[in-house]
């Protein structure tokens, strides 16, 4: 069908809530949508006349027919749209992959062995904990361990380094036990790492009740030094506990979302909060659209209709244009009352500002990117005699 053929039809269309199916020539589903009233919206693509960003024209340019189901409500429309698009994954549909990957905790071999933050289970001579499903989560995990046990985060390798140097600047703030001074035997290193690792598998309970047993079976048998350093571990897990800082009520389980976009790009960053403190930090971020409503009217159904943790209280910056039909699908979704809305004021405002200037900062580095890659295309072209650089 021409474009002035499937406006025709659009015409047609109920003003009833429902969902629309766009398929291309060879009959695949290219996008999938709802709508508050079908013929208002899908009208608006085939329209001659109106504005587009490069995705949905690209869109509305490989569109050869649709379909519509009609729903009884635009909150069944929600739900259907998120299922549809799920089994579907259609091309123009923004697709919830945020790049990060995996991620996991690094183990090295040997008598002195090191922890680290890995993207990839790619060293044979080391073991892995994983795989988690966010990269910050892991590398707020191994920091804290490291602070708390003052294991080494430097690049000398032990026991090769061992008395050669003096020890670094973490040693002297009481940040490092200091293993390249001679002083930390391999058994008390070894000790600590354990303690690190039960730390990342298990939490912080009954950590510092161990160590306090500990330290006072050293002191028993006299081992001083022992005993010394169990009392500075201590003394950091308190710090690092006292360090985090808890920006809600105990118990407060939260996401804050907000939306940020350039001429090429739009990025959704979710901070999640889960006893007042940050846990994690995911980042999504969606090319050739300029639309925010758009992103943010099919990123929030999608994101916490697709098997995500609901939490009892989603903050974010605007509210989409079906918050209604929303808020009651993520009710239905967690079993009890979800509170979604923007905070106007406060620390939670203050929040949602923090959210927005990660999603800035994300599509500043996207920006950095671009622009190295296009240098490097317009070189290419210029090698290849083109008269126009290749794109990607």
């Amino acid at each position: 069908m021409t474009k002035q053929e499937l406006y025709k039809k659009a015409c047609m269309l109920p003003l009833l809530p429902g969902v629309y199916i766009i398929r291309d020539k060879t009959d695949t589903i290219i996008y999938i949508g709802k709508a508050k009233r079908l013929r208002i919206r899908v009208s608006q693509y085939f329209r001659e006349g109106v504005p587009h960003d490069a995705k949905v024209t690209q869109m509305i340019n490989h569109a050869f027919a649709f379909d519509v189901i009609v729903c009884q409500s635009e909150f069944e429309a929600l739900v259907l749209e998120a299922s549809q698009i799920k089994a579907h994954t259609p091309k123009y549909n923004i697709l919830l992959k945020d790049d990060k990957g995996y991620s996991y905790v690094k183990i090295t071999h040997g008598p002195w062995p090191r922890i680290s933050a890995a993207l990839q289970k790619d060293d044979e001579n080391a073991d892995y904990i994983g795989p988690f499903t966010s990269a910050f989560a892991v590398r707020e995990m191994v920091e804290t361990a490291q602070n708390c046990f003052l294991l080494p985060r430097c690049n000398k390798e032990f026991p090769r380094d061992i008395g050669k140097g003096r020890p670094c600047l973490n040693a002297h703030i009481g940040k490092c036990m200091a293993v390249c001074s001679g002083k930390i035997t391999c058994e008390a290193y070894n000790e600590a790492v354990q303690g690190a690792l039960r730390m990342i598998r298990y939490g912080k309970k009954d950590i510092v009740k161990q160590l306090k047993e500990k330290m006072q079976a050293a002191s028993d048998r006299l081992d001083f030094e022992t005993a010394a350093l169990l009392r500075d571990q201590i003394a950091a897990i308190d710090r690092v506990a006292a360090g985090q800082k808890v920006v809600m009520d105990a118990g407060t389980e939260m996401d804050v979302i907000a939306l940020a976009g350039t001429t090429r790009a739009v990025c959704a960053a979710v901070l999640r909060y889960r006893d007042g403190r940050l846990t994690d930090k995911r980042e999504f971020v969606f090319h050739d659209t300029t639309d925010i409503e758009a992103v943010r009217e099919e990123f929030l159904p999608q994101y916490y209709l697709d098997g995500e943790t609901i939490p009892k209280t989603i903050a974010v910056d605007t509210l989409p244009p079906d918050a209604e039909a929303l808020n009651q699908a993520l009710n239905e979704a967690r079993g009890s009352k979800v509170e979604l809305y923007v905070p106007q004021r406060g620390d939670v405002a203050k929040l949602v500002t923090m959210a927005y200037t990660n999603a800035v900062e994300r599509l500043g580095r996207e920006s950095g990117r671009y622009t190295r890659e296009e240098k490097l295309l317009e070189e290419a072209a210029q090698v290849l005699g083109l008269k126009t650089p290749p794109r990607v």
